[in-house]
């Protein structure tokens, strides 16, 4: 072959090849954008002084999720990684046989499938690009910058009603949300100097009071733990200006919240009210101190645990049958690997470990990678009080499955290496 006949392919394969590259790379970009855009969104179901009905809202947002995971999923449909997913597909199973065995709605069995295919979706997309770029290069300055709006504007009715009810969705979630924020500002600061972290606690500080004036616990407590490990990561290690700090912001939220007019910031520190003479708590005070403590979840545990035989150990009660009582009437369990338990039996709950557990089966000397650990022990830490939440629930964890889906990035090299 004559070198004109080598020249002519190379000369269509190399433009090819760069716009091939550059596609790609637009692509990406795009799915940024797009996952930001969702991000924020998973945590907002109602806008003020739009009046949208909250179930349009609800059925909007699981439309938009939707198209998302399609998406990703037909983007990434030639890499998927069965070496870490082959937990999901167990978890798939038994939701599945527990639909056969048990007496229980279709519909809930199938939208928890739908979350499942999701979840893989998202983490085995994310897996494949740069996935840090997804929170690094967040704007969290200007979402920092909103919160504080809607703390300065929390005198104004309309915008008070929305941060107390969490935005159309719950004060729980609504918190439980915004810490995955507050993890994002010290991601972004974690190889700089130790003056970013003073940095990082003025751009909090909104998040925080926002926390506050929702009187979400948990959420507040996620970010506690966060805002500590991030001072552990500083240079200096300052322990007496975060604790002062963490202290100082809650007092002034909870003051600004009872100013504005918020009766839920007083349930941050007072205790849930007594029941009634029917308690089962009533003779023993350490308990019921516990238990009013945790919002009688306690409680809960007990009586759904009540009926409990081998045969639910094993397979448990099917998915939406596991439910406590309190007040006589029924009651969610507040714990996401209880209610595994209880739902899927001992096989089910084994498998919900199994998939939280493998994230953390490898070291790493990535700061970036022990600090998205650290992140998801967080949450899982929460999951022993929520029941809609990581596996779930998607509004309130997504940055949990892009930390899920960096480590897995990094476990497939460290096991590589050793292979």
């Amino acid at each position: 072959m004559s070198s004109a006949g080598l020249v002519v392919p190379v000369f269509n394969t190399v433009p090819r090849l760069c716009y091939r590259k550059y596609a790609e790379e637009s692509m990406n970009k795009n799915i940024l954008v797009v996952t930001w855009a969702l991000l924020i969104a998973s945590g907002i179901y109602q806008i003020p002084f739009l009046g949208l009905p909250l179930l349009f809202s609800v059925i909007l947002k699981k439309i938009l999720f939707g198209l998302y995971g399609g998406v990703l999923i037909v983007l990434n449909r030639s890499k998927i990684w069965f070496s870490w997913g082959w937990p999901f597909i167990a978890w798939g199973f038994i939701n599945s046989i527990s639909w056969l065995l048990h007496d229980v709605g279709s519909l809930e069995v199938v939208y928890r499938m739908i979350q499942l295919l999701w979840i893989f979706g998202f983490v085995s997309f994310f897996a494949h690009i740069r996935v840090w770029d997804v929170l690094e290069r967040f704007p969290i300055k200007y979402f920092s910058f909103a919160c504080l709006l809607l703390v300065v504007s929390a005198w104004h009715p309309e915008i008070h009603k929305q941060i107390v009810n969490g935005f159309g969705g719950n004060r729980f979630g609504f918190s439980i949300w915004l810490s995955q924020f507050v993890f994002i500002v010290f991601l972004v600061m974690l190889d700089r100097q130790d003056c970013r972290f003073v940095y990082g606690l003025m751009q909090v500080t909104p998040i925080i009071l926002l926390q506050v004036i929702s009187a979400g616990r948990t959420g507040l407590l996620a970010s506690f733990l966060l805002v500590l490990y991030f001072c552990h990561q500083s240079q200096r290690r300052n322990y007496l200006l975060a604790i002062f700090y963490l202290v100082g912001v809650t007092v002034f939220g909870a003051w600004y919240g009872g100013l504005v007019g918020s009766d839920n910031v007083q349930s941050i520190y007072r205790l849930t009210p007594q029941l009634g003479n029917d308690y089962i708590f009533i003779k023993y005070d350490f308990l019921s101190f516990l238990d009013r403590f945790l919002s009688y979840r306690l409680s809960i545990i007990i009586t759904a645990f009540s009926d409990f035989d081998l045969w639910n150990v094993i397979i448990g009660k099917g998915v939406g049958n596991f439910q406590g009582t309190m007040l006589s009437e029924a009651a969610q369990v507040h714990n996401i690997y209880l209610r595994s338990l209880g739902e899927l039996g001992v096989i089910g709950f084994l498998v919900l470990l199994w998939i939280f557990y493998l994230p953390f089966t490898f070291r790493s000397d990535s700061p970036a990678v022990r600090a998205s650990k650290v992140f998801m022990a967080v949450f899982l830490l929460i999951g022993a009080s929520h029941s809609e939440i990581l596996i779930t629930s998607i509004s309130t964890c997504m940055v949990f499955w892009i930390c899920y889906a960096k480590v897995m990035h990094h476990r497939s090299q460290f096991l590589g290496q050793l292979g």
